[in-house]
């Protein structure tokens, strides 16, 4: 598991493992025959795709092999009497059989049913933020690699999913690189924590828990090191206050000490204090009623009624794909309702931070 504060690297350091980028300085060598798979936070997926087809997007052999037989049934099918489709479909059957590739799609539908996506003829374009990050999870999980890493793999999927991701990774023999905010998966899936701090690797025996204690320690012990360092500092800036003459050359190697001493930065981890300039908000600030909303002849929700006031804090749960982030586009007034109405109060201006994270 790979931690650190935010914006310190972490997706670099994984994008530079995967080889997507090359480092200024120093090398990334990756043995021959190694096979990286990357899960990025934000998947690059293709809307005009068919579920299943995004999953075989695959550099895997057996994916590649699974995707031309595929490829071969469907002409086969259109054209059933085509003497070369029938031989293509029976030399890739053989060759899928020889490399025990007829597993490959079986455990893909597997995995997306246990991920929650049951529709494999379903355009990627048409899922919600959620499902999408499902998709890209079982991508990622049905491609055999000697080295999966994975960038926030449980954002945006609910906690059944990530429960099932857990057992899942806990029986691959691969190695598992991956950058986390989610303190209880990494207690359950690591067993090594490297933390990037201070723009160095510190690397910790253990899962989250045992990584807290030890960095506790080392902490304290960074924290005794700068308190002896300033002590020094201290007596030898009084020492060359005093500047005695008579000591030339000691006094010069006591300066020279000194400025090494000034050069030797301990870099605290740094607290932002965020002010909020506060305004007036009146009684009224939200109130939605029967609303009702469809995508493509299916119901999210209907008749809904929806009541927020001052100081109200809401977290809204459920499964992927039930509408959540519909349901909060709506309020924001980015997408419309098919009936219902949302009135907000006089005095209420709104933020908004969305899976995407755009503006």
């Amino acid at each position: 598991g790979l931690i650190g504060l935010n914006g310190s690297g972490k997706t670099t350091l994984l994008r530079l493992a995967a080889g997507l980028e090359k480092p200024d300085a120093g090398t990334v060598t990756i043995w021959g025959g190694v096979r990286i798979r990357f899960l990025p936070q934000q998947p690059d997926l293709n809307d005009d795709k068919l579920v299943l087809e995004q999953l075989f997007d695959s550099q895997s052999p057996q994916i590649q092999l699974l995707r031309r037989f595929e490829w071969a049934t469907a002409q086969l099918q259109q054209h059933p009497g085509d003497e070369q489709w029938q031989m293509q479909v029976a030399t890739l059957s053989d060759e899928m059989e020889r490399t025990g590739s007829w597993s490959a799609e079986a455990t893909a539908k597997t995995i997306l049913t246990r991920l929650g996506i049951s529709d494999f003829g379903t355009r990627v374009g048409t899922l919600s933020g959620g499902q999408r990050r499902r998709v890209a999870l079982a991508q990622a999980l049905i491609d055999p690699a000697d080295l999966l890493i994975l960038d926030e793999p449980t954002n945006h999927i609910d906690a059944e999913t990530i429960d099932w991701v857990e057992k899942y990774l806990a029986t691959e023999p691969g190695a598992l690189i991956m950058v986390t905010h989610d303190r209880y998966f990494l207690d359950r899936v690591v067993n090594r924590i490297i933390e990037l701090d201070r723009r160095q690797l510190v690397s910790y025996p253990g899962n989250y828990q045992r990584y807290l204690e030890k960095s506790a320690e080392r902490q304290a012990m960074l924290e005794a090191a700068e308190e002896k360092r300033q002590n020094l500092l201290r007596r030898e800036l009084y020492w060359l206050q005093r500047s005695p003459k008579a000591r030339g050359t000691k006094q010069k190697a006591r300066k020279q000490r000194l400025e090494e001493l000034q050069q030797i930065t301990h870099d605290q981890n740094s607290q932002i204090a965020l002010a909020l300039a506060r305004r007036r908000l009146g009684k009224k600030v939200l109130s939605a009623t029967m609303l009702s909303k469809r995508f493509d002849g299916e119901v999210l929700f209907e008749d809904l009624d929806f009541e927020l006031g001052p100081g109200d804090r809401v977290g809204i749960i459920g499964p992927n794909g039930v509408g959540k982030s519909t349901f909060l586009n709506i309020l924001a007034g980015k997408v419309g309702a098919n009936s219902g109405q949302v009135i907000w109060g006089d005095t209420v201006r709104l933020g908004y931070f969305d899976q995407q994270s755009s503006q």
